[in-house]
């Protein structure tokens, strides 16, 4: 009589970390589906492409009260789906959806090409879709030029380490990452490992590598000046100021749950492996206290961290490939794929599963979003939004992109008064501010704008959220 086949208790284990993070990718992704704010970004993005389609500038002068400090090339792809007949937000949305998807698949890829070990390259792959989707939910789904990004340059490596001593892949890599940058142009940790990886082993390469990459940069950034004139220099240089205590305060906070990556990146760093692994070693490295830096300045966003994520979980990855050849296989699987699963799905110090599994929360941002909406397109132009998304999904005109406008108020390149003389003379036919009326919120905008507001404005009953809308007394 034949035995029956049973499962190794490793790869069930590993079964069971993919089918949880598979539901809880489910699950965060359903705002992405419906009108609800899951980032200020998304807004700010959407806007960018709809003026852009409807033939106003994608850079603004210094002294306007919109600014665009991203490279153009994620505003272009996006432009180029929405005049398919695609909403740009959503359009956006689903882009970055694909991207995350890309990035997962990438990482497996890449450990499966380094490593030859089918078992943790999906373990890897899994470790990068949970820790973002338990500890960075809003990512998912979210009409950001992030993610999509990260794909790209993941692309890049994925290229590279196919075969790390040609030339055609150190100059296609290096072509790879270069686009990446003109999506997002701070994700800058991989090509800087890549460099130096390929410094120690062949300066030939890494000169071939970083040249290609300089020759792509200055051939971008000479293109996007011809095409967009000066304004594209002055908005991505944009000041920003810097926040040291709230800075490291936050780090602490995003990279606490990361903890386990720093043992990840140690073992892969000494542990005998392949040539991959010191190269994933060496940007967790360089990418953790890059992230920390990038986190000082003031309304930097936690995504910031997902290039410390992709290594950490690349060298998670290269652990589950080595450490069962010198250990013992399926034991020392098991122990370490539910120690990975367990430190990715249960973080004590962000979990979620609550704001996850809850369908009431997600139905009341619905409702009130829904609200806010109905006012501000009943109100007629202009309309003035902290949060973007509601004054585009009402269809109304950006007036004011508060974030930036607030950076440069706060590094004394903008004067708040003209916009305070537009709202105490009532020009606005509604406001839309985060926060409530007493007690002014945590407004992006400062104390003299909720003065005029208060002054002029009378607060429209309803459940609005968060938000606070105005219509002229």
């Amino acid at each position: 009589m034949p035995q029956k086949t049973r499962l190794p208790l490793d790869r069930l284990a590993l079964l069971a970390f993919m089918l949880i993070t598979l539901v809880l990718v489910a699950l965060v992704m359903r705002p992405a589906l419906h009108l609800v704010s899951v980032n200020y970004n998304e807004g700010w993005s959407a806007y960018h492409v709809r003026n852009m389609l409807a033939g106003q500038g994608l850079y603004w002068p210094p002294d306007a009260w919109v600014v665009n400090n991203y490279p153009p090339l994620s505003f272009l792809i996006v432009g180029a789906i929405a005049r398919l007949g695609f909403d740009p937000l959503m359009a956006q949305r689903a882009l970055s959806v694909l991207a995350f998807a890309a990035c997962v698949v990438l990482v497996g890829l890449i450990i499966l090409r380094t490593e030859r070990d089918r078992f943790a390259a999906i373990a890897a792959a899994t470790c990068l879709a949970a820790t973002i989707t338990v500890n960075f939910d809003g990512a998912i789904g979210q009409a950001d030029p992030n993610m999509l990004a990260e794909a790209v340059m993941l692309a890049g490596l994925w290229l590279l380490l196919r075969a790390p001593d040609s030339a055609k892949s150190q100059i296609g890599s290096a072509l790879v990452m270069g686009v990446a940058l003109f999506i997002k142009h701070n994700i800058v940790t991989l090509p800087i490992s890549v460099a130096l990886w390929l410094l120690v082993q062949d300066w030939r390469a890494a000169a071939r590598f970083v040249l290609t990459g300089l020759v792509m940069g200055a051939i971008g950034l000479g293109v996007s000046g011809l095409v967009y004139g000066r304004d594209f220099w002055t908005s991505l240089t944009t000041p920003r100021p810097w926040l040291l205590v709230s800075g490291i305060q936050r780090a602490v906070l995003f990279l606490s749950p990361l903890k386990p990556f720093a043992v990840f990146g140690l073992v892969a760093a000494v542990i005998p492996a392949g040539r991959g692994a010191r190269l994933f070693a060496l940007n967790l490295a360089i990418a953790a206290p890059l992230g920390v830096v990038q986190l000082l300045g003031r309304g930097t966003g936690v995504n910031i961290l997902f290039e410390t994520i992709i290594a950490g979980s690349l060298c998670a990855g290269v652990v589950l490939a080595r450490l069962p050849l010198l250990l013992g296989s399926t034991w020392t699987r098991l122990a370490l794929v539910t120690a990975i699963g367990f430190t990715a799905l249960f973080s004590p110090e962000v979990t979620r599963f609550q704001k996850m599994l809850g369908n009431a929360d997600l139905t009341r941002q619905i409702n009130e979003t829904s609200a806010a909406i109905d006012v501000l397109r009943a109100a007629g132009e202009p309309v003035l939004c902290e949060k973007l998304v509601q004054c585009y999904w009402a269809g109304r005109a950006e007036i004011v992109e508060p974030f930036n406008y607030g950076q440069k108020i706060l590094t004394g390149h903008m004067d708040q008064a003209p916009l305070v003389q537009r709202i105490a003379a009532g020009e606005f036919k509604a406001i839309a501010l985060e926060g409530s009326a007493d007690s002014h919120g945590a407004s992006l905008y400062f104390a003299p704008v909720w003065d005029a507001v208060l002054a002029r404005y009378r607060a429209v009953p309803g459940d609005f959220g968060k938000t606070t809308l105005f219509v002229p007394r």
